[in-house]
C-alpha cells in the first residue's frame, strides 16, 4: 500500500479539519470489475475505508453507496476519477490506497507520481504543488475554497 502522511507542522498546530477532493489514477490495464480501495485514517487511528469498482465500458468509478465518478483522461496516457470532498484530514492524517483485481486479489500500491504505471493512486487535491504532502498555506487555500 502506498501511504501519503500529513503531519501537525504541514498542517499547523491547531487548525481544524478539512475536507479535500482525491483524484485516483486508473491505470490502462485495470479491467471492468477491477477496485480501488482507498483507507483515510487520522492521527487517533480512526479510518474511513472507500472502494471504487471500475467500469472501462462506462468509463466510470463507482462507490459502494452507488455515487458514479466519470473517468477521464489524466494527459499522461492513463484514466483518473475525482472525488469532490472525498476526504477529511487533520494532522498526522494519513492516505492509502490499494488495487484489487476484479477476482479479489489484492496487490501492494506504490505512487508513482510523475510516469504512467501499472499501480492505481490517490492524491489529494489540495496539495497544490504536488509535492506528496499538504503544508500549511494549502490548507488555508483549500479550507477557503
Amino acid at each position: 500500500m502506498a501511504t501519503a502522511k500529513i503531519d501537525a507542522t504541514e498542517m499547523g498546530v491547531g487548525e481544524d479539519a478539512i475536507v479535500t477532493d482525491v483524484k485516483y489514477l486508473v491505470p490502462n490495464d485495470m479491467k471492468t470489475g477491477d477496485k480501488i480501495k482507498s483507507i483515510v485514517t487520522d492521527a487517533n487511528g480512526n479510518s474511513v475505508t472507500k472502494i471504487y469498482t471500475i467500469n472501462k465500458e462506462n468509463n466510470t468509478a463507482t462507490d459502494e453507496a452507488g455515487n458514479v465518478y466519470p473517468l477521464k483522461p489524466n494527459g499522461k496516457g492513463a484514466m483518473a476519477f475525482d472525488v469532490p470532498n472525498g476526504a477529511v484530514i487533520t494532522p498526522g492524517t494519513e492516505l492509502k490506497t490499494q488495487f484489487i483485481d476484479r477476482f479479489g486479489n489484492e496487490g501492494d500500491i506504490k505512487q508513482k507520481p510523475n510516469n504512467i504505471s501499472n499501480k492505481a493512486e490517490a492524491t489529494l487535491s489540495a496539495d497544490t504543488d504536488k509535492d506528496g504532502v499538504i503544508n500549511k498555506d494549502e490548507l488555508k487555500t483549500a479550507s477557503q475554497a
